[in-house]
């Protein structure tokens, strides 16, 4: 929650789009963050691997900009968890 405290002061400094982008930014960063550390925790590459592509998706998609972040995550984030979970389905019917 230091996050949200440290970007709720830079925030009041920064345009109205600018903002935006830094809270759902840094947001998405920590989703990133979580699933990989959920990820090495239940050793799992999958998770993990989520958590990277979720993280370097934000990097892309606020480097874009505003406007253009929540495209790309929404879209390349949506795509890359039916990803995640066609594999875990199709694992999971292997191993039954």
């Amino acid at each position: 929650m230091s996050v949200y405290a440290a970007v709720g002061r830079v925030s009041e400094h920064l345009p109205h789009d600018l903002a935006g982008l830094l809270w759902s930014a840094a947001a998405v960063g920590l989703t990133g963050a979580l699933h990989m550390a959920g990820g090495a925790i239940w050793l799992d590459r999958d998770l993990f691997r989520l958590g990277v592509w979720v993280s370097v998706i934000n990097v892309v998609g606020a480097i874009a900009g505003p406007g253009w972040h929540a495209l790309v995550i929404s879209v390349a984030g949506g795509v890359g968890i039916l990803v995640a979970g066609a594999i875990a389905r199709l694992r999971q019917q292997g191993r039954s």
